[in-house]
C-alpha cells in the first residue's frame, strides 16, 4: 500500500476468465475474449480509465467502468451478462467470502481490509 499510495499507482483487475455464468456450468458462461481483454488493458497503460465513468459493485467493492472505448459495454457488466441475477448474486457473495477468510491469513491492515470485499 505505501508505493500505490507514494507513486500514486492504480490497481486494476482485469477479468481474463468467464463471463455470463461459471465455466462450465450448462454451456451458459463463456471465455472473456481476448481481443476484449487487449483493449481493456490498452486502456489502463493509456491511462483512459484514470478518470472514466464507473459503477460501483458493492458486494465485491470494485468500480467498473461503464463505457471504454472499443469494448462492447455488455463485457463491463458482470451481473447483465447472466441470465439468472440470483445465481450471479449468489456466486458473488461466495467470492467476496472466499476473498475475506484467505486476507485472514495475511494479517492486513484495517486500510487494505476496507477495500476489500464487504458483506
Amino acid at each position: 500500500m505505501k508505493r500505490v499510495e507514494d507513486f500514486d499507482s492504480q490497481v486494476y483487475l482485469v477479468n481474463t476468465g468467464w463471463t455470463g455464468g461459471s465455466g462450465g456450468t450448462n454451456g451458459r458462461g463463456n471465455r472473456f475474449p481476448i481481443p476484449v481483454t487487449r483493449a481493456i488493458v490498452t486502456a489502463i497503460t493509456e491511462g483512459r480509465l484514470r478518470h472514466c465513468a464507473t459503477k460501483h459493485l458493492s458486494m465485491l467493492n470494485l468500480d467498473i467502468p461503464t463505457q471504454i472505448d472499443g469494448v462492447d459495454s455488455s463485457y463491463l457488466d458482470p451481473k447483465g451478462n447472466w441470465s439468472d441475477p440470483d445465481e450471479y448474486d449468489a456466486k458473488a457473495k461466495a467470492l467476496a467470502e472466499l476473498f475475506i477468510a484467505n486476507i485472514e491469513n495475511f494479517a492486513p491492515s484495517e486500510k487494505i481490509l476496507a477495500a476489500g470485499p464487504q458483506l
